[in-house]
């Protein structure tokens, strides 16, 4: 048996866009109010199988908004659940 995580890089998300989805659809707000420790630390306690979402950002800040980190302004691979919505990440950039 592997163990291994889904969407293993989600972060929770901000508070005010969590109650703001609650007060709208309780019961996604219930599937998506989760987070995961950092890759790294997942590892170190046995998981072995990792999932990202990834997402093409050819030119940089496509999928800035929300983000307060420049790594999102830069071109590349981002690592996010829902562009926008729930993309806080342990894992911003894949490289």
């Amino acid at each position: 048996m592997v163990l291994g995580t889904h969407n293993s890089y989600k972060l929770a998300m901000p508070t005010a866009r969590m109650d703001a989805l609650r007060a709208a659809d309780a019961n996604s707000a219930d599937a998506l109010h989760y987070a995961h420790r950092p890759l790294v630390e997942q590892l170190d306690a046995g998981a072995r199988q990792l999932e990202l979402d990834i997402w093409y950002d050819p030119r940089g800040g496509l999928y800035a908004d929300g983000s307060t980190d420049p790594a999102m302004l830069q071109p590349g691979f981002k690592v996010q659940h829902m562009a926008e919505f729930d993309n806080r990440s342990n894992c911003l950039t894949l490289v």
